[in-house]
């Protein structure tokens, strides 16, 4: 029941983020739109404007954070989710292993 209830947690959680997202999108497609008259907007997830910056349709994005790593295919210009790969490990990580790699256990 643990289990269950930590994924039932989890779902709702992350439905209301994506609930949440969802508002601020309309909310700034509204602002834009409406009052900046905005002509036309366009929204993309990041890792396809990565592979388009680079002047690729199909990439493997690696975006390496301070706290996470993510790999995502774009394929196409399509961004495969369902393949997309996430890792708590990120640049605070790594630099704490380099850090320990070099100097040990002493103190400066």
């Amino acid at each position: 029941t643990t289990a269950a209830t930590a994924t039932a947690a989890t779902a709702q959680s992350s439905s209301s983020s994506s609930a949440q997202h969802r508002q601020q999108l309309l909310t700034t497609t509204e602002l834009l739109l409406e009052k900046f008259d905005c002509p036309a907007m366009f929204v993309a997830p990041a890792p396809m404007l990565a592979a388009f910056s680079h002047g690729r349709q199909t990439a493997l994005v690696v975006d390496i954070g301070a706290g996470g790593t993510r790999v995502t295919p774009v394929v196409d210009g399509l961004v495969l989710k369902q393949s997309q790969r996430r890792s708590g490990r990120g640049g605070d990580w790594l630099g704490n292993v380099q850090w320990r790699a070099l100097f040990g256990n002493k103190v400066l």
